[in-house]
């Protein structure tokens, strides 16, 4: 399953204007989604992007346009990367389900029975599906630390065992930006001996041809496209921590973040919890099995049964204390987060029973087992919120509308 079209045999449409910003192909019934993702360059600023999506299997979508630097030659293509922030939680997730598939861990269990370090400071009975939800109360580190801690996995590690939780384990809900992929790293770690980002490669991406990388090799750095960071933007209806102490500290946590997050090395470290780099091609692929069931091509990732309990559906009501706007989470993932009509930078709206992860600035992957739809949008320009902007909304309505939804004023497509 590489990111080429050539490798799906469905009838596809190619654009009729050469000069167009937007390439790619599109099969006519989809042409809802071309159309756009041509919008998010003539109306919402768009810099460079790509968008794939797979329908029963078969490639309906898969597109690209604009540039990725200054010059003629920086054209956008399909093997062009992007950082997708924390659409690495969803890989980094995947991961941690393959592993419970084979018996090597169980959510119901502490963190400290595979990572005993991580029991201190009343941590001990935390278990990992807390982890997985965001209820474990540990969203930030307090300790100040520098760009070499954040992107060294053992280090990152270290300074989460030795935190505290700011609320009751389970009490609350939090987004784990960091905390999030460094406890599941070291617990793959442990179970497994390879990192997230080793495991995610020799099981996932390599076997299904994926072009998904939670560690860039060197040679593949000429293809990432650059980071630009959003002008000015409508705030999202958030509100603010009332937490001084966890305020600080995420304060703390994200300006190490941002100050790393355009570098080469941060690509190459396989912070888990955001470090991934993927083409539209690649981060629709990762779901393109769990969207089928669970398997592909005659390879599984998941077993049914998984994917029957990561697809339900979750109440979007829980006032997320990081984000400061309803989420809702499901063992890891996404799941859709909005009620009623969609607000740009405050929703997640998908279908019922689909899960997946957005990234920092609004990037997104999902797969949809009821509607067998997998998903993925990257980009460069980040939107500055703490959800989906029009850009990549736009895109998923058009993809449920083009299969037949009709509605999605009950907070998911149906």
């Amino acid at each position: 399953m590489a990111d080429s079209s050539s490798t799906v045999n469905t009838p596809l449409q190619s654009p009729p204007e050469p000069e167009h910003t937007v390439q790619g192909e599109c099969a006519p019934a989809y042409h809802a989604v071309r159309e756009a993702f041509e919008r998010n360059f003539s109306l919402h600023h768009e810099a460079g992007a790509s968008v794939c999506v797979f329908v029963e299997g078969a490639l309906v979508a898969h597109l690209w346009g604009g540039k990725h630097g200054q010059g003629a030659d920086m054209q956008w293509g399909p093997e062009t990367l992007c950082s997708v922030f924390s659409c690495t939680k969803g890989a980094v997730a995947l991961c941690a389900h393959m592993l419970a598939d084979e018996g090597a861990l169980d959510f119901e269990r502490p963190v400290a029975h595979y990572w005993p370090e991580f029991g201190q400071q009343g941590k001990a009975a935390i278990p990992l599906g807390m982890i997985l939800n965001h209820e474990a109360g540990v969203p930030a580190i307090r300790v100040p630390f520098d760009r070499d801690a954040l992107l060294d996995a053992r280090a990152l590690a270290e300074l989460t065992a030795r935190e505290s939780p700011f609320w009751e384990p389970g009490a609350r809900h939090g987004y784990h930006a960091l905390t999030f992929g460094a406890v599941l790293d070291e617990v793959i770690y442990r179970v497994s001996g390879q990192s997230a980002g080793a495991f995610f490669h020799d099981k996932v991406a390599a076997p299904f041809g994926l072009n998904f990388w939670i560690g860039l090799p060197d040679a593949l750095e000429a293809q990432v496209a650059p980071v630009v960071f959003p002008g000015a933007h409508k705030a999202a209806d958030a509100k603010p921590i009332v937490d001084e102490e966890l305020r600080t500290a995420l304060q703390g946590n994200i300006a190490v973040l941002l100050g790393a997050c355009t570098s080469s090395d941060f690509r190459a470290s396989g912070l888990a919890a955001g470090g991934g780099v993927a083409t539209a091609a690649g981060l629709a692929g990762m779901y393109l099995p769990l969207s089928l069931g669970g398997s592909f091509g005659g390879r599984r990732l998941l077993s049914e049964a998984t994917i029957a309990r990561i697809s339900q559906a979750q109440p979007p009501s829980r006032h997320d204390v990081v984000l400061g706007i309803p989420t809702a989470f499901n063992q890891g993932f996404t799941t859709s987060w909005c009620q009623g009509e969609w607000h740009p930078g405050q929703g997640f709206c998908l279908g019922a029973s689909a899960f997946g992860h957005s990234g920092m600035g609004g990037s997104v992957g999902f797969a949809d087992p009821a509607n067998h739809v997998a998903f993925g949008y990257v980009m460069n320009r980040l939107n500055g919120l703490p959800s989906l902007d029009e850009r990549a909304q736009g895109l998923i309505d058009a993809v449920y509308r083009s299969i037949g939804l009709s509605s999605r004023d009950s907070g998911c497509w149906q």
